[in-house]
C-alpha cells in the first residue's frame, strides 16, 4: 500500500524554506548538551539544552505533572534558579558550561 502512494507522489519537489530560514552556517536550531536534574533522590531526568538562532537558549525536560511525564521547556535563568535555590553547585556549574553565563 505504501508503494502504491510513493507511484502517487507528485514530481513537484519540497518547497525551499524562505531565505530568512536558510543559515548555510550553522543550523536552525543546536544541540548544546545536557545535564542530569537532581528533583529526588530517585528522580533525575535529563534536562537538554538547545540553542535558538536568537541565541536563546531552551531546556527541555521530562517534568512528572499530574501522575504523567510531559515535556517542558524552561529557560537557563529558570533552570539555573533552581540550582542556586536547591543548593546545587555542581549544577550550576554544568548549566553555564553548557549554555554560557550570558543569562538567556
Amino acid at each position: 500500500m505504501s508503494s502504491l502512494r510513493a507511484a502517487r507522489r507528485s514530481p513537484e519537489p519540497v518547497r525551499a524554506a524562505p531565505p530568512e530560514l536558510v543559515s548555510p552556517t550553522r543550523p536552525l536550531v543546536r544541540r548544546l548538551g545536557k545535564v542530569r536534574i537532581p528533583l529526588s533522590l530517585t528522580h533525575q531526568p535529563w534536562a537538554t539544552a538547545y540553542r535558538l538562532p536568537s541565541g536563546q537558549t531552551l531546556w527541555c525536560v521530562r517534568l512528572p505533572r499530574d501522575g504523567q511525564v510531559v515535556r517542558s521547556v524552561v529557560s537557563t535563568r529558570l533552570l539555573r534558579r533552581y540550582a542556586r535555590s536547591s543548593g546545587l553547585r555542581p549544577l550550576e556549574v554544568a548549566i553555564d558550561e553548557i549554555a554560557g553565563t550570558d543569562g538567556v
